[in-house]
């Protein structure tokens, strides 16, 4: 064999292999160049972009309460001694409930629910023409947002006479964010009162009492509201605290029902937004009052 061919052949080898690694080292693919360069820009800057402010965070959701089995506007009736009553009113989310009957009883008290049975109880103050009277007990099952059935017993020292009720749930207290509701003028058979749009209260009786108070929405979920009322001026000055709600039954969002309870009185009635039908016929009563009064005292002048 030649030695020089095969010295010739691998010299050639040694050129053609340093030849490939100089075309791979010396002239890198685009793909390469671009990623080099890429590693040697600076890094792009992150923006983190803030949540929109109507917008509740997550863990704000999940954190909600439950609402109250028994919370809500109830309307209901009962027969006990003498009495063939209509009542409604309302259960707060907290338990405080204020109730109302046709025939001018007032029940204020508190509500209580055992989760797992629906089984409630309540204990109410009671009181007749604005003064307090005795006990009231309520016994019963609920089911949410549709009814609560039960006894209703009447305290009276060591007697109590109990009878069956039935009170149904009312459409109107599933109404979020409803402070803007109660803005305006309101009128009732004996006063007239503004609420302003932070909840706060002024206005007049007819027999010159000037009041005064606050109104607040106890949760933004529901129609049910605090509201504390002071009579100054007067000899019925006092201070007294309660329920509002809107009657969404007898004219939307232009009816309010209120109950307050002082130490030892209490006072319930309804509030007409001024300009409504229903104020308009408030109206018409405190001039047919006027024009009663006037004639009597024509008469004893006589």
């Amino acid at each position: 064999m030649n030695l020089n061919v095969l010295a010739g052949k691998a010299a050639y080898a040694r050129i053609s292999t340093l030849t490939v690694l100089c075309v791979a080292a010396c002239n890198p693919s685009p793909d390469a160049t671009s990623q080099k360069e890429s590693a040697l820009q600076p890094a792009a800057k992150t923006e983190i972009q803030p949540e929109p402010k109507d917008k509740a965070p997550a863990s704000a959701e999940k954190s909600e309460k439950p609402r109250f089995s028994a919370g809500g506007r109830w309307t209901g009736h009962f027969k006990l001694r003498d009495l063939d009553d209509e009542f409604w009113g309302i259960i707060a989310e907290d338990g405080t409930a204020a109730f109302t009957t046709e025939f001018g009883g007032i029940f204020w008290g508190r509500v209580k629910v055992e989760d797992k049975t629906r089984s409630l109880s309540a204990a109410f103050d009671s009181y007749r023409e604005g003064k307090k009277e005795s006990k009231l007990l309520l016994e019963g099952r609920v089911v949410p947002q549709k009814s609560i059935v039960g006894m209703i017993e009447l305290q009276e020292g060591k007697l109590g006479d109990k009878a069956p009720f039935v009170l149904q749930y009312e459409e109107g207290y599933d109404v979020p964010e409803s402070m803007h509701l109660l803005e305006g003028t309101w009128v009732h058979r004996n006063s007239t009162i503004r609420i302003e749009k932070d909840g706060s209260l002024t206005g007049k009786t007819r027999d010159n009492c000037t009041l005064g108070g606050k109104v607040t929405l106890r949760d933004p979920r529901f129609v049910a509201f605090d509201l504390t009322l002071t009579l100054s001026d007067c000899p019925r000055s006092g201070t007294f605290s309660g329920l509002l709600g809107l009657d969404f039954e007898m004219e939307k969002n232009d009816t309010l029902n209120f109950v307050v309870a002082g130490d030892s009185a209490a006072h319930a009635d309804h509030l007409h937004r001024e300009g409504t039908k229903a104020a308009a016929r408030v109206h018409e009563k405190r001039k047919e009052t006027e024009e009663g009064k006037a004639d009597a005292n024509d008469r004893e002048s006589l």
